[in-house]
């Protein structure tokens, strides 16, 4: 990682988006196994982001049983909405907020800092395919940027190691490709 993390904030591909999004204070223990409980959760958003992601095929002739796995497939991902809105109902979702994330930090609008300069937090970050469970990351706010659309408060990311440094980095760069190809194909139906 670079040496300051608000540069390399800024000069990497960042995530944009209007997502649910929260502050919440770092307090109690931050043992070992805290860490990697929090990484291991971390790392299963990701994969199950992923996975809701990823493009399906088209059916194939040579497979015969391809409809019927389409049909289960289509099942499978209804209980999942269905579920993830029972359990978004039954806990809440922070309201959303522009933000931008890449592996290094986040940053969102919002005129007041939940936090002092330096306070280290959790970001929690509803990602949208999987809205009831979020993203939590450990951060360190940071002096926040004043725009013109208004004040974007930011937060540097830490102790989140390699293996989820390159999973978010692999995600931001999924979802900025996935942009591209949505804007070429929005430019082709024009």
């Amino acid at each position: 990682m670079e040496s300051d993390p608000l540069h390399a904030f800024e000069e990497h591909l960042r995530y944009h988006s209007v997502l649910p999004f929260e502050v919440i204070p770092r307090e109690g223990p931050n043992t070992p196994l805290d860490r990697e409980l929090r990484l291991k959760r971390a790392l299963g958003v990701l994969a199950a982001q992923t996975a809701f992601d990823d493009k399906r095929g088209e059916a194939s002739d040579d497979l015969p049983l391809a409809p019927e796995l389409m049909r289960l497939d289509a099942k499978l991902n209804h209980l999942i909405d269905l579920v993830g809105t029972l359990l978004t109902r039954a806990v809440g979702t922070p309201p959303a907020v522009p933000v931008e994330f890449n592996a290094w930090g986040i940053t969102w609008r919002g005129d007041t800092a939940p936090s002092a300069r330096g306070d280290e937090v959790f970001v929690r970050v509803h990602l949208e395919a999987h809205a009831a469970l979020p993203l939590e990351l450990p951060a360190r706010m940071a002096e926040p940027k004043h725009a013109a659309e208004g004040i974007w408060q930011r937060a540097v990311f830490i102790d989140l190691g390699d293996t989820l440094t390159e999973g978010l980095e692999r995600f931001v760069f999924r979802m900025h490709r996935r942009e591209l190809a949505d804007g070429k194909a929005s430019q082709r139906s024009d």
